[in-house]
């Protein structure tokens, strides 16, 4: 199967994206030893509640199946681990930026309800850098770059390595157009 050929290619194109914060790595209880790394200060919903041993609630434990799905290009999968944590908690921004970028990788239909799940990760967590540069590169597929623009502008006071990587796909020397093509075998037009 071709796709699978390209899975450890697109890790490689995804997890650094993915490293930068709000559509990053599985969530982790917080009970692990200290890293240099910032961690995250809040999860889901305000009212956190675990209950588990694990110390993540189910929403989060969900969406780290979610987050492993996606890193192997399993976009229906991943998809619905995404609909299913917020099912559990819709105030979760990493899954509903995630869920955005499941949705986009699955193709031109879905890129209206991916805008919907970027602003609501965003109207969520509004320096939720990694969202604000996906909508803008869902901008960009979409034909409406002065939107992409206003993003950018954003995000360079927000994360100025995400605002490079979001101006190179205004560029048109950005990765989107070459991840795209291989994560759904379609072509980008335009």
């Amino acid at each position: 199967m071709k796709l699978r050929r390209l899975l450890p290619l697109l890790s490689a194109l995804l997890l650094p994206a993915l490293l930068f914060g709000g559509g990053g790595p599985p969530i982790s209880s917080g009970d692990e030893e200290e890293s240099s790394e910032p961690a995250e200060e809040s999860v889901g919903s305000p009212e956190r509640k675990s209950s588990g041993a694990d110390g993540l609630t189910p929403a989060e434990r969900i969406y780290n199946q979610g987050w492993a799905l996606m890193q192997e290009a399993e976009w229906q999968e991943a998809e619905a681990r995404f609909v299913l944590a917020l099912g559990l908690d819709e105030r979760f921004p990493q899954a509903h930026s995630n869920l955005a970028y499941v949705l986009r990788m699955q193709g031109e239909e879905n890129f209206a309800k991916a805008l919907e799940h970027y602003n609501r990760a965003l109207e969520l967590d509004p320096e939720l850098g990694i969202a604000l540069e996906y909508r803008g590169e869902l901008f960009v597929q979409m034909g409406e770059p002065a939107k992409a623009e206003a993003d950018l502008a954003k995000l360079r006071e927000l994360d100025p390595d995400l605002a490079a990587e979001l101006e190179a796909v205004l560029e048109g020397e950005g990765a989107w157009p070459d991840r795209y093509e291989k994560a759904t075998g379609e072509p980008v037009d335009g």
